[in-house]
């Protein structure tokens, strides 16, 4: 019984210390615009390049399509061939990946031929294959951040 209260005192001491670092280690002062605009790009670069060029792809991948992918990451602009080549690996990426990143992304939609009878700017029509529909995903998460904030 005394080691149980020791025990749960040398937890209730950590905690107590982890609070207390975690208190004078954030800071009270909301975030300037330039800061929150400096994040968002920061973590769109890593949710468009940085995980799946790097922690999504396989190596074999990655090797084969290398200089690819490697214009993207520099920000050159494709042409139509490689944008299509690119857009076929980026895809089966993320449709092999679709069981990871659904537990980051509860509203993660992947959609097959999406409406191959509307024109594209791209001078085709549709979208050809399977692939990770953004806006459905990114409006379906806004709403539950909109819901969860409603809720507080």
């Amino acid at each position: 019984m005394r080691l149980l209260r020791r025990l749960a005192a040398g937890m209730a001491g950590l905690l107590a210390i982890a609070a207390t670092v975690m208190i004078f280690a954030t800071s009270p002062d909301g975030w300037t615009r330039d800061e929150i605009s400096h994040l968002t790009i920061g973590l769109d670069e890593a949710a468009a390049i940085g995980v799946p060029h790097g922690y999504l792809m396989s190596e074999d991948v990655r090797h084969t399509n290398i200089s690819l992918l490697e214009k993207v990451e520099r920000g050159e602009v494709l042409n139509a061939r490689d944008s299509a080549a690119f857009r076929a690996v980026y895809q089966q990426v993320l449709f092999d990946s679709r069981t990871f990143l659904a537990r980051f992304d509860g509203k993660l939609t992947v959609l097959p031929d999406h409406a191959l009878h509307q024109p594209k700017n791209t001078g085709g029509n549709g979208i050809a294959g399977r692939h990770d529909h953004h806006d459905r995903s990114a409006r379906l998460n806004f709403a539950g951040v909109l819901a969860s904030l409603d809720a507080l």
